[in-house]
């Protein structure tokens, strides 16, 4: 792929028959099936120059697929060195426009009876079509009028062939008009070669070529859309007005306002004013820097999804309260909507889950990124060993795993699972994954229903206990009723270790996925407290989180030598509405907490508020002050 890539650098033509041009290291290619016989056939008349393909999951030998394919030997065969003197074309000229009868014309180096193949091209050079043959003697060859149709970008090829039938010249003209009478579409081309080496697009803007041209050369219209759905659905981003013109173009296009996604894509489409046509670029990952605040109240349900703000533009930010609510009536492709509770108005509906990069539709100056949890989880505080002296540790694991020298997806589920040890053999083991069945000295029950789950069971001292180094796979049936890995259960021990004994129960909660029992809210405003604040002389540095914040502020301050403390708040009036800390402190760190409320228990309303820092180093020098802006949301 590497060499191939190069020589196309080098300007070589290149057939690329069922795989994109791609990174070189890259490790996932745009090859959805195994070679198409007919385009690789198609690619060998037109006497490609180089033809790259691929053959799926065969290995290095691959020949049987293309061995005796009835073309390849004769294309393989028919490759002689070029030169490049052979022939030359010298009519059409690049830019000229083909209104009428039109003769091909060129200059040549070679026997006067070698073949001369004439191809044409209405696209500029993507697809060719053989369109007449003649003797390299001849001075020219004629091509009839209404036997083609307008074309903005054309280009004529010839093939010179010797006696035995083996290519030794070429040469393909610059790009031409063919204007008859009507009104032709115009071509349009994406050059996204940028896009497809970029791992992800980071800048405010791109510049995209493209080439657009009409064959009566009129003015054309532009629209660029933009899709964070892979092309699914795509949204007008921009506008132009462009001179037709077979030489690329830059659209200068701003990234800034438009959502990120990790499967962008865009489209162009352009118009005549009487016909039109499109281009799509390749797929890639838009990743523009945002502002981000993640202080978002989850008032209900225990999924462990997250919500991130994504501010894009402060300036229209509202300062209202929005609502987040889950759909999961179709739990392979969850949704959200978002209501504005000051308006009580539906802001947005049906918006996929994110996967970590793709973003909400834009509205009031932001963007959301809402994450389901990615792969299953214990829930660590309802997990453990619930009965008995037994502290042998276990880590649960999701998602995918390494089952013997397979890579295994576990199935999602949220059931929750009891471990009860035995003093003698209670159930026995799946043979599976080349692990045998074994006798267990333990059960697996599920919660809900209390029925026994069948489990695989990687036995490291081969005696059907819970022990060091074992692994357990709690066991699920599948949609068409087969029986598959739902969780990873691992156990380490030392030499302190309790090992279980009869009567001894473990407990697994997983965590819960995103659901409609799951409601999210936040308040519009950009955070604004500064990382750290700091006195001029390094004498203390505060900072305060989250920000903004509703029920309880954290304010962190460090300080470099012992000193008398007042840490206060105050409103935008000026007005002290809370003293938090008053008296001498030593060098180091410290924390204090608010709870947004006044003396008096009194809550202090939403907006901003200053949280003020005063240092008197012991000793007697002068007071520092430090003070940063928090914002209270409720």
């Amino acid at each position: 792929r590497g060499l191939i890539q190069a020589m196309e650098d080098l300007g070589r033509e290149v057939v690329y028959t069922d795989c994109q041009r791609a990174p070189v290291r890259s490790t996932n290619f745009d090859c959805p099936t195994p070679m198409s016989q007919a385009l690789l056939a198609d690619a060998i008349r037109a006497h490609a120059d180089l033809v790259f393909t691929s053959v799926h999951r065969r290995g290095h030998g691959p020949w049987n697929v293309w061995f005796d394919h009835a073309l390849l030997a004769d294309w393989l065969f028919s490759k002689r060195r070029v030169d490049p003197g052979a022939i030359v074309i010298t009519q059409p000229a690049g830019g000229s426009v083909w209104s009428a009868d039109n003769v091909i014309t060129r200059s040549h180096a070679g026997t006067v009876s070698d073949t001369v193949e004439i191809w044409l091209s209405l696209d500029d050079g993507q697809d060719w079509d053989r369109v007449g043959k003649t003797i390299l003697g001849d001075a020219s060859y004629a091509l009839i009028a209404p036997e083609m149709p307008d074309a903005a970008v054309a280009r004529v090829r010839l093939f010179v062939r010797d006696v035995r039938g083996r290519i030794y010249g070429k040469d393909t003209s610059d790009p031409f008009r063919i204007d008859y009478e009507g009104n032709g579409a115009p071509y349009l081309s994406i050059n996204d070669e940028s896009l497809r080496f970029r791992d992800e697009v980071v800048e405010e803007s791109l510049e995209l070529d493209v080439v657009a041209a009409d064959p009566e050369a009129g003015s054309l219209a532009a629209d660029v859309l933009y899709s964070i759905d892979a092309g699914a659905t795509f949204s007008r981003i921009a506008s132009f007005e462009l001179p037709s013109s077979p030489d690329p173009q830059q659209l200068n296009l701003s990234l800034i306002d438009i959502p990120n996604s990790s499967t962008a894509r865009l489209q162009v489409d352009l118009s005549d004013g009487h016909s039109s046509v499109s281009a799509t670029s390749a797929s890639f990952a838009k990743k523009t820097p945002r502002i981000v605040n993640d202080y978002v109240e989850h008032v209900a349900g225990k999924g462990k999804g997250t919500v991130t703000l994504h501010f894009i533009d402060p300036g229209s930010l509202t300062s209202h309260r929005y609502r987040i609510t889950i759909d999961d009536s179709v739990p392979a492709a969850k949704t959200y909507a978002v209501s504005d509770r000051d308006e009580q108005s539906t802001v947005l509906t049906g918006i996929p889950l994110s996967d970590g990069v793709r973003e909400s539709p834009v509205f009031d100056g932001m963007s959301l990124v809402v994450e389901d949890l990615r792969e299953g989880m214990a829930d660590l505080d309802k997990t453990g060993w619930i009965s008995g002296d037994s502290d042998l540790a276990v880590s649960i694991l999701g998602g995918s795993v390494l089952i013997a020298v397979l890579r295994v997806q576990l199935l999602e589920t949220e059931e929750e699972y009891e471990i009860a040890v035995t003093g003698s053999v209670a159930d026995t083991s799946v043979a599976m994954f080349g692990m045998p069945a074994r006798p267990l000295f333990f059960t697996v029950t599920a919660r809900s229903d209390l029925a026994r789950r069948r489990v695989l069971f990687r036995d490291q001292a081969g005696d059907g206990r819970l022990g060091d180094g074992d692994r357990l796979y709690i066991l699920e049936m599948t949609p068409d009723g087969q029986l598959a890995p739902a969780w990873e259960l691992r156990f380490s021990a030392s030499a302190a270790t309790e090992l279980p004994e009869p009567g001894d129960a473990f407990r697994f909660v997983p965590q819960r996925k995103l659901s409609s029992e799951d409601i999210f809210e936040f308040v519009a405003i950009l955070g604004v407290g500064v990382p750290e604040a700091e006195a001029p002389d390094g004498l203390a540095t505060m900072s305060s989180y989250p920000n903004p914040f509703s029920d309880n502020l954290t304010i962190a301050y460090q300080l470099a030598a012992p000193a008398e403390v007042t840490i206060e708040v105050y409103d935008l009036l000026g007005r002290r509405v809370a003293l938090l800390q008053e008296g001498a402190r030593d060098a180091g760190s410290h924390r204090v907490q608010w709870r947004g409320l006044r003396e008096g228990g009194i809550p202090v309303s939403s907006g901003m508020q200053f949280v003020r820092m005063t240092v008197l180093p012991i000793g007697g020098s002068a007071p520092r002050i430090v003070q940063q802006p928090v914002v209270r949301i409720r």
